[in-house]
């Protein structure tokens, strides 16, 4: 009797593995973009406006929201850049 792990793989199986790497990818940067956008954005800004600060600190911790984004720019360039490099 033939056991599970040594059934051969059917040859259609990875047809289309390219094509769901790249749906998922959209999907996930989807997803990311929108908890940043929708959920930690707001917060951080509010957060901020309503911490009672001035001067240079609230220059700088006006700032936070901008590396927020351009963080999450990287990680997904990033991201993009190993899954479709090879």
């Amino acid at each position: 009797m033939e056991s599970l792990l040594q059934k051969e793989v059917p040859k259609h199986f990875g047809e289309n593995e390219g094509q769901m790497g790249l749906v998922g990818t959209v999907i996930g940067v989807m997803v990311v973009a929108i908890i940043v956008f929708a959920a930690v954005i707001p917060t951080v800004v509010n957060s901020i406006s309503s911490a009672g600060l001035t001067g240079t600190n609230k220059t700088l911790a006006d700032l936070v929201p901008l590396f927020i984004i351009l963080g999450i720019l990287v990680i997904i360039i990033g991201a993009m850049v190993v899954r479709f490099a090879t």
